[in-house]
């Protein structure tokens, strides 16, 4: 995790309530034991360009959850089929040691281990896109996985250099013309984050996605 996440959290944490922060600890608490496996998914049915989303277990999860509190999941990205194989795009700090705070492909079953993730869904547009849309959004998500764009610890929309998870999901859309939220923001004042953001909360309710699938443990 970079310096400058990390002093956000850190003075968000503080600002909790001790209700907030008593199921903080707690569920940091259960993140540190490593879970083997990864949620169960019937991913016969995903494509490229449905949205995967994630509910966190780590402390950077819960602070997200907290700070939205309309949503169930904390983190999303975008799924690319290469092959039979799944794999998911995404903005995120570095999940280990030998990563970094940058945007990165993985594959899906690693983006839905246990030790990371407690339930996961995925949506996808309600209408089909024409074939030369798809391609904009697939050529924006490889273009940022190739060139590793920074994860934005600023959460500045205005900033197209760096990238969070949601801005990065908003963005790819917008190529092919679709806004998600139909440009209504959320406005935090956060240490987190101050100004316009997008929470996994707007996405969710994003008049343009269906939900098509649910994890199981």
């Amino acid at each position: 995790m970079s310096p400058a996440v990390r002093k956000h959290l850190i003075i968000f944490t503080l600002l909790l309530s001790i209700g907030v922060i008593a199921s903080v600890t707690f569920s940091s608490s259960h993140a540190i034991t490593k879970r083997a496996g990864s949620l169960n998914m019937d991913t016969g049915l995903l494509q490229t360009g449905d949205i995967v989303f994630r509910k966190g277990i780590s402390l950077v999860s819960r602070m997200v959850l907290a700070a939205d509190g309309s949503s169930p999941y904390s983190h999303t990205g975008i799924v690319v089929k290469k092959g039979d194989s799944l794999f998911v795009v995404h903005s995120v700090p570095a999940e280990s040691k030998e990563e970094k705070d940058v945007i990165k492909t993985e594959p899906l079953n690693e983006f839905l281990l246990k030790d990371r993730a407690e339930a996961a869904a995925v949506y996808r547009l309600k209408n089909a896109l024409p074939e030369a849309s798809k391609k904009k959004i697939l050529q924006f998500v490889l273009y940022h996985s190739k060139n590793m764009t920074p994860f934005d610890d600023s959460f500045d929309l205005k900033d197209d250099n760096k990238l969070y998870c949601t801005e990065f999901v908003w963005k790819a859309y917008l190529q092919a013309g679709i806004d998600l939220i139909d440009s209504k923001f959320d406005n935090l004042n956060l240490p987190i984050g101050k100004g316009e953001q997008i929470l996994p909360g707007s996405l969710l309710r994003s008049q343009y996605l269906k939900k098509i699938l649910i994890s199981t443990k």
